[in-house]
């Protein structure tokens, strides 16, 4: 393949070449283009494998994006009915559910 952006060779001499695949280009001048990204950029999260509707998650991680839906975990409605059951009996089994949910109980 041809320089790419231009430029044949680096300072030491090493070769620059173009790195993404025709797929990726496309999906590199996309993201640059939707989020307002210098070409750079895109092509470095295109690069990375970042699909187009991932890319604001991946600027800006967030515990709650990234963390998958509770609802979608193996027996978790099994698991809620279960610590809703122990509130209602209050004392040690109230106790329990503060301890597993720590200073957010307000205990």
């Amino acid at each position: 393949s041809g320089p790419f952006l231009g430029v044949a060779q680096s300072a030491k001499g090493m070769l620059w070449r173009e790195r993404l695949q025709p797929a990726d280009q496309i999906n590199a001048a996309t993201i640059s283009q939707k989020h307002g990204l210098p070409d750079m950029l895109g092509r470095m999260i295109a690069a990375r494998g970042i699909g187009v509707d991932q890319v604001a998650t991946f600027l800006d991680p967030s515990i709650r994006a990234l963390m998958p839906d509770p609802d979608t975990l193996r027996d978790m409605d099994i698991a809620s009915g279960r610590l809703a059951e122990m509130g209602e009996c209050g004392g040690l089994a109230r106790q329990a559910i503060c301890f597993a949910n720590g200073p957010a109980c307000g205990v």
